[in-house]
């Protein structure tokens, strides 16, 4: 999934670059995997993971 990701796009809320996180992928995805494993199994889910920043970007066509 790490590799999946565009390294030209801006950083989320968390500011980690999409290029270091893809540099870093290998060394990280071990831990992550853990913490994800440990969360689903205790059936907890952080506050931060339940928000979002949406923002409507507008595209083709004229705007009404």
């Amino acid at each position: 999934m790490l590799n999946n990701l565009n390294p030209n796009k801006a950083s989320g809320s968390e500011k980690i670059s999409p290029r270091l996180m893809q540099t870093i992928s290998k060394e990280i995805v071990p831990f992550l995997t853990k913490i994800f494993k440990a969360f689903s199994e205790v059936g907890i889910t952080p506050n931060d993971w339940k928000s979002a920043i949406v923002a409507p970007v507008h595209k083709k066509r004229t705007k009404m």
